[in-house]
């Protein structure tokens, strides 16, 4: 994960999407707490246990603002939604991660934001934070989308929300995977091994 601290703006096409009452969101990047066995080693180091905290602010303010793509392909009333969106401004051409460099200089970019707006699904976006971030870190780029970083912050009713900030790979498939040409199965499917034997490593390892 980044070094510093980032505030995430976040607008949304409110004026084309009947229902949607959001018109705006600033976020701030936040780092996911380590798996349970890190927290467990570093309890076993000597460590405080108590310092790790589960969305710890980074120092270092530095702004970026993005827009919302309002012909996304995704069900803009749920809680768990996933938008397109691009980068419209960023205050100080940073890294959002080792991996790839987002700037005012490229204000086409375009990135997924993946939403948890329910505080009951905070957790589960922590988590693949934390799998991004380990195991599938080496991957980034190649075979699973680079990740930007997770974003915290409050939503419109007071609730605690929760945001992922990935590389943009394509819309959700809108045929069924048995449709498909073959050639396309093979490489998604062999992806997929790949990932699932970075996550077997890892799991092996701790």
């Amino acid at each position: 994960m980044p070094s510093f601290t980032r505030t995430l703006c976040v607008h949304f096409p409110r004026e084309q999407w009947p229902g949607w009452r959001i018109a705006e969101l600033n976020l701030r990047s936040s780092q996911p707490p380590p798996p349970p066995q890190s927290r467990e080693s570093d309890s076993d180091s000597g460590s405080d246990s108590e310092s790790v905290s589960p969305y710890k602010l980074r120092k270092d303010s530095t702004r970026l603002t993005v827009s919302v793509d309002p012909d996304t392909c995704t069900d803009y009333g749920s809680d768990s939604p996933v938008f397109r969106a691009f980068v419209t401004r960023d205050d100080r051409s940073r890294t959002l991660s080792s991996n790839e460099l987002l700037s005012v200089c490229h204000p086409k970019t375009s990135i997924a934001l993946k939403f948890a707006l329910r505080e009951d699904l905070v957790d589960d976006l922590v988590q693949e934070a934390q799998v991004y971030e380990g195991a599938l870190r080496s991957l980034q780029g190649g075979v699973v989308p680079r990740c930007y970083g997770l974003f915290t912050g409050i939503g419109s009713e007071g609730q605690e929300i929760a945001c992922l900030a990935l590389e943009f790979w394509g819309e959700s498939l809108t045929a069924p995977f048995k449709t498909l040409p073959i050639d396309v199965r093979y490489v998604k499917l062999y992806g997929i091994s790949i990932v699932l034997s970075a996550l077997l490593c890892c799991n092996i390892k701790n």
